[in-house]
């Protein structure tokens, strides 16, 4: 037995409840996935919230997580590698780059969250096949075999610009050894956009 006068030297501390490994290893996949798992990640994978929620806790008590609110929109309880929220912070100080996702891509920030972010007053979610952003922010969504565009907010013509030249590359494996045509610009047909 640890006398008493040595137990308040040692700080605060508590026992953690037993681990399994397969929980671990599961914890483990989803955040190398997404490096920030909220509830809408975890059931959009096909895993009851209430099954994994203890694990993470005890991720974040042995500091291999950091609990918090990182990504607007989505669950209130978030839990991040330090690596993702040090890619986050960073990206701030970065140029807007532009790059181009499939929509159903786990990657797709906009996929889980029941909201579209507020771009414009009164802005519905699109739908498409891919989606374009620059600095997290959505700029340009494409859908169809004959490309229909649809900018998403205000862009600049030279953001835009950015933006096609990043959706292209993702287009190719997609089609391969085909044109890539678009049919319409913003609603309006190509020739006349």
């Amino acid at each position: 037995m640890i006398p008493p006068a040595v137990m308040a030297q040692m700080g605060r501390w508590s026992v953690l409840p037993p681990f399994n490994w397969t929980s671990e290893l599961l914890i483990q996949s989803l955040l190398n996935r997404y490096g920030i798992v909220c509830r809408e990640i975890v059931q959009a994978e096909g895993i009851s919230w209430g099954e994994v929620a203890p694990h993470f806790t005890v991720f974040e008590n042995l500091s291999r997580v950091h609990r918090g609110y990182f990504i607007k929109g989505l669950g209130g309880v978030q839990y991040a590698l330090p690596q993702a929220l040090a890619i986050l912070g960073a990206s701030s100080e970065m140029p807007a780059r532009c790059w181009a996702l499939a929509w159903t891509d786990p990657a797709n920030p906009y996929l889980y969250g029941p909201e579209w972010p507020a771009v414009s007053p009164g802005a519905k979610k699109p739908t498409g096949d891919y989606l374009v952003l620059a600095a997290g922010r959505p700029v340009l969504v494409a859908a169809g075999r004959n490309l229909r565009l649809q900018t998403v907010g205000t862009a600049s013509p030279a953001l835009v610009e950015e933006a096609l030249r990043a959706l292209i590359p993702a287009l190719y494996p997609a089609y391969p050894d085909q044109k890539i045509i678009v049919q319409s610009f913003d609603g309006e047909p190509a020739n006349r956009s």
